[in-house]
Formats: C-alpha cells, sequence, structure tokens
C-alpha cells in the first residue's frame, strides 16, 4: 500500500496499543486501591454502584446516570460515598 495507507494502519495499531496500556494502568490502580470488583469483558469493571470502562476511562453510577471520567476520580468519588 501507499504512504497514506501505510500512515492510517499505524495510526490504528498505536490507538489499539494505548487503549489496551491504559487498561492495564487502570486495572492495576484499581487492584492496588483494594476496593473489592468484579471484571468483566473489553476493560469493563463493576466497581460497587458504578460501571467502569478502563479503555475509555468513563464512569457511570448506575442509580443516578452521574457519569465521569477517569479512575483516579472514581476512586475518590467511591471513598467520599
Amino acid at each position: 500500500m501507499g504512504d497514506v495507507g501505510d500512515y492510517w494502519r499505524d495510526a490504528k495499531e498505536h490507538q489499539q496499543r494505548s487503549k489496551w496500556e491504559a487498561y492495564d494502568r487502570c486495572r492495576e490502580e484499581i487492584v492496588s486501591s483494594g476496593v473489592p470488583f468484579t471484571e468483566k469483558a473489553n476493560g469493563h469493571f463493576i466497581i460497587g454502584e458504578f460501571d467502569f470502562w478502563a479503555t475509555t476511562g468513563l464512569y457511570i453510577h448506575r442509580k443516578t446516570k452521574r457519569r465521569g471520567r477517569g479512575v483516579k476520580n472514581l476512586l475518590a468519588l467511591i471513598g467520599s460515598v
């Protein structure tokens, strides 16, 4: 393929690699915090009353539908609940 095709293929591979590196970092953060959690498929965690997607950093409170981003923000919120 041409240079443009190579560029976009590399960009897609970089995006996938970054996504799963973020998952690994978030998982380590959750495990080290000691908060009980359930791990589902595709980087989805259930932490208390929250759904958390480690690949995007999105969390949603199941009852209030409150949304936010970031594993540290989620853990801080859980600590204050």
